[in-house]
C-alpha cells in the first residue's frame, strides 16, 4: 500500500489492513453499529462541530447547520438501507439449493480525497458511504486547484462574467472558483478591462481604454503596481493579478 504509506502512520496502517483482511465491514451488523456510533457522535458534539466548521469555511450559521443536517441525514440514510434479514435471506440462499445473482463484493480499502468546499460533508458522507459499502476507509487531505482556460476565441464579457461570479460568490469557497486563470496573450488586457468592468461597474474601464503603462505606475522589483485606491492589479512575470 505505498500511497497509503505516506499519509498513515504503522499503527494506523496495521488496522487498516487487518480490519480489510478479516472482512468485519462486510457483516451487516458491524456496519449498522459503525453507521449507528458515528450518527450519535456526531450528534454529542453537534454545537462544538458546527462552531468549527464555521470559524474554518467562513461560512454562515444556517449555511454551517445544513452541512451538518444533511451529513446527519445521509449517515441516517445509510443506515436504512441495510437490511440485515434481507443479508441473512441471500447469505444462505445456496442452503435452498438458490443462487445469489444480486451479491456484491467490497473493494477492501477505499482512500477517501474530499473536495475543499463543504469539507466536513465530503468527509463524512464518503466514509460512511464506503463503511454501507463494506469497505474499510482512509482518508487523504491533499490540496486541490481549480484551473480556467480563457483562449483566444472566446466571448470575454461572458468568461469574466462568469469567472468573477464563481471567484467571489460564496465567499470563494466555492469548488467551481478558479484558483488560476490561464488567459491566451492575444486576448489578455481585453479580458481584463472586461474582468474590471464586471467587478466595479462600466464606470471605471471602457472597451476602448487601454490600460495603464508601467511608466505611470509604481514599480516594485519585477512587479508593477496599477492602482486606482481601492482596486489593484498587478503585474509581473506571470501575467496580471487582481488584489
Amino acid at each position: 500500500m505505498p500511497s497509503l504509506a505516506r499519509n498513515l502512520s504503522d499503527d494506523a496502517q496495521d488496522k487498516l489492513l487487518a480490519c480489510s483482511e478479516d472482512q468485519r465491514a462486510r457483516n451487516v451488523r458491524y456496519r449498522q453499529r459503525q453507521l449507528h456510533l458515528l450518527h450519535g457522535f456526531l450528534r454529542q458534539y453537534a454545537t462544538k462541530l458546527c462552531e468549527l466548521i464555521t470559524k474554518e469555511s467562513e461560512s454562515t450559521d444556517e449555511e454551517t447547520w445544513y452541512e451538518f443536517s444533511a451529513t446527519l441525514a445521509t449517515i441516517s440514510k445509510l443506515f436504512h438501507q441495510l437490511d440485515f434479514e434481507d443479508a441473512l435471506k441471500r447469505e444462505y440462499a445456496i442452503s435452498r439449493n438458490q443462487s445469489n445473482t444480486t451479491n456484491r463484493v467490497p473493494h477492501g480499502i477505499v482512500l477517501v480525497r474530499p473536495g475543499n468546499h463543504t469539507i466536513f460533508y465530503s468527509i463524512f458522507a464518503a466514509v460512511a458511504t464506503a463503511l454501507a459499502a463494506g469497505s474499510s476507509a482512509a482518508l487523504r487531505l491533499t490540496p486541490s486547484y481549480t484551473v480556467a482556460i480563457v483562449d483566444r476565441t472566446a466571448d470575454l464579457s461572458l468568461a469574466a462574467q462568469a469567472l468573477c461570479a464563481a471567484r467571489f460568490s460564496f465567499k470563494g469557497k466555492s469548488p467551481y472558483a478558479p484558483d488560476v486563470v490561464i488567459v491566451n496573450e492575444w486576448v489578455l488586457e481585453p479580458f481584463i478591462r472586461a474582468c474590471i468592468r464586471e467587478i466595479r461597474g462600466d464606470s471605471l474601464i471602457r472597451e476602448t481604454d487601454t490600460m495603464p503603462k508601467p511608466g505611470k505606475a509604481q514599480a516594485h522589483g519585477n512587479t508593477t503596481l496599477y492602482s486606482d485606491g481601492a482596486f489593484e492589479i498587478a503585474l509581473d512575470a506571470s501575467g496580471y493579478v487582481f488584489s
